[in-house]
């Protein structure tokens, strides 16, 4: 690669990963340019934007296998369950992916279905095939669990991100919400294509979209606080006796159509649109039989209480500026 190229490779890459950094630096700047001005203080807090996931490890389900006889195994060797068992067995097949594994056992049950029929109830086997199908059967939600709790892509989807949205094309929405739809029914589908899975699962790797929408409301929540503190105080100092004054309130209105009209309400607005598209997936998971409380408890905390915070601190700063435009009218 030319030096030219990688020069450009970087800047791209400064580019992208600045995008979605630009939302803590729009509210800096903010906060900088009403402290400046009004000559209040911004009484910052020291909070840091954590999402608080439960351990990945305390998410895992233990799935129990089913224990087949040599003599039994042996005794289905006229269907290709036997060969689909061996394969598991390898070393390899010991080493699975959770998204591996549950392909694996999806695919199991039409295997053992297809034998079954293949051999009919005379079998010796039949009855006890009919158990491993019903154990099967039941362990595979439990599986499917263990593929969204344990898979790295998911587990960082939903946990792990350092920026937050831009609020443009790259915050990857549309693949996110298919993304996390698929997951959501793929128990339902009878014929699954791993290929398909694995993309999907690529998807919210490469976007982390939920959480980085998750972190976003949670600073602009805690940002706005203390800005509205300040708003409030000067309102409270108000008293329009001069000229200066009345001029003053046309500074500030340009303040808040500049930087946050402008700059912090689109973005607000591509997240509010984001959880629009998103919960009704993330209500699924939350409210899903087989996943761990923890793991509802934890998402719930965040599309639901931590959004609803947000909102309302966006709300009572929108009408704090209202509130001073009003003055000395």
């Amino acid at each position: 690669m030319s030096k030219y190229l990688i020069f450009i490779a970087a800047l791209l890459l400064i580019s992208g990963c600045s995008k979605h950094h630009q939302v803590k630096s729009d509210l800096q700047a903010l906060s900088d340019r009403l402290e400046s001005f009004t000559q209040l203080p911004v009484q910052r807090n020291e909070v840091s934007v954590v999402l608080n996931p439960p351990e990945k490890t305390t998410l895992a389900f233990d799935v129990q296998g089913v224990q087949i006889k040599l003599r039994d195994f042996y005794a289905i060797d006229d269907c290709p369950l036997s060969q689909f068992i061996a394969e598991r067995n390898t070393a390899l097949g010991k080493t699975q992916l959770p998204s591996t594994r549950f392909i694996y056992e999806h695919r199991l049950l039409s295997v053992l279905e297809d034998c079954m029929m293949q051999l009919q109830n005379e079998h010796p086997m039949y009855a006890q095939m009919q158990q491993w199908l019903t154990q099967k059967r039941t362990n595979l939600p439990l599986v499917w669990a263990n593929m969204i709790t344990q898979s790295q892509e998911t587990y960082l989807a939903l946990s792990t991100a350092s920026d937050y949205i831009s609020g443009e094309s790259s915050d990857s929405l549309q693949s996110t919400k298919f993304a996390l739809m698929y997951l959501i029914d793929v128990l339902q589908i009878e014929t699954i294509d791993p290929a398909t899975l694995e993309l999907h699962l690529k998807a919210l790797l490469d976007s982390r979209l939920p959480a980085r929408m998750w972190r976003t409301q949670q600073l602009i929540h805690y940002e706005l606080i203390p800005m509205s503190a300040l708003l409030r105080t000067y309102i409270e100092q108000a008293d329009c006796s001069s000229r200066q004054q009345k001029d003053d309130i046309k500074i500030m209105r340009n303040i808040f159509t500049l930087m946050f009209a402008d700059k912090l309400q689109p973005l607000a607005s591509q997240l509010n649109h984001y959880q629009y598209q998103l919960n009704p997936s993330f209500e699924q998971l939350a409210n899903h039989p087989e996943l761990p409380d923890t793991l509802k408890a934890y998402i719930s905390s965040q599309y639901l209480d931590s959004a609803a915070r947000y909102k309302a601190t966006m709300q009572e700063h929108i009408q704090l500026w209202q509130q001073v435009f009003k003055l000395c009218e």
